[in-house]
């Protein structure tokens, strides 16, 4: 039986690489694409994964990726963007970062609809953010073009449903690359998790997993949807976070904060 071919972007690292293994355990054949050629050495000798060196951002480049098909699945997460609040940011680091996350997803889903079109099925998926949901100090425009990308999931969603195509997206909340543990600081690396009722941060095969699920048959009958990946951080209230009342409910300790001046002249 011929095994079903996806295209995966961004795909040297991280949630990247994580997705193309996932998704070669679960029987596609998957080409690999990203800029980094070193990168993309991880698959070298990898059965069913074809790596390509291609900027996902060049939609004549993707379209000669996927050639004529068929293509089965196309998973964008290829993303570049630049931190910055509004007021420190250049007008420049806004459109890079807009150009960096949403370009990549037009570029490479203009490329696979043609023969999606042709076969009258497939299945996209979004890697965007919890920053499309929810706001973060100095992330104006990752922000923006992150609910962008969740705003053009619900309408590719719409507008391709009745051609028998998918599209879906997922919302990471913070995922550590491989082999990091966070902050070299062991306060700063217990703070990082707070937030997150499962109380820890995301890994790479998290979000791969989640990926998988609707990239594949398993969910023929989802579209439109966003799945946050994120250990419950969109729906917890930051009082849960910081009071000492709630704490206890959720079996934590007080929070504990460093010496700090302000706090010494309060007291």
């Amino acid at each position: 039986m011929t095994r079903p071919t996806a295209v995966v972007t961004g795909a040297a690292r991280g949630i990247g690489a994580a997705v193309v293994e996932a998704l070669v355990r679960d029987g596609f054949d998957v080409v690999a694409v990203d800029r980094d050629q070193d990168g993309l050495r991880r698959f070298t000798g990898t059965a069913n994964v074809r790596a390509v060196t291609a900027d996902a951002t060049d939609a004549t480049a993707m379209a000669g990726v996927v050639g004529a098909g068929p293509i089965a699945a196309l998973v964008n997460n290829a993303a570049a963007y630049r931190r910055g609040a509004l007021h420190e940011s250049s007008a420049e680091d806004w459109q890079a970062t807009l150009a960096g996350v949403l370009k990549p997803v037009e570029a490479a889903t203009r490329a696979v609809l043609p023969a999606m079109l042709r076969s009258r099925s497939g299945s996209i998926v979004n890697v965007a953010s919890v920053n499309g949901l929810v706001g973060n100090p100095g992330h104006a425009a990752y922000t923006a073009a992150k609910g962008a990308v969740h705003a053009l999931t619900r309408q590719l969603a719409v507008e391709y449903g009745p051609h028998g195509i998918r599209v879906n997206s997922v919302s990471p909340g913070l995922v550590l690359p491989e082999g990091e543990d966070g902050p070299d600081d062991a306060v700063d690396r217990a703070l990082l998790v707070e937030p997150y009722p499962l109380g820890r941060v995301g890994r790479p095969d998290d979000v791969a997993e989640a990926v998988a699920f609707l990239a594949g048959s398993r969910s023929a009958f989802v579209t439109g949807v966003d799945l946050p990946v994120d250990g419950g951080l969109v729906v917890t209230s930051p009082a849960a976070v910081v009071s000492t009342g709630l704490r206890a409910a959720w079996h934590r300790p007080p929070l504990h904060y460093r010496d700090d001046p302000r706090r010494q002249e309060d007291t």
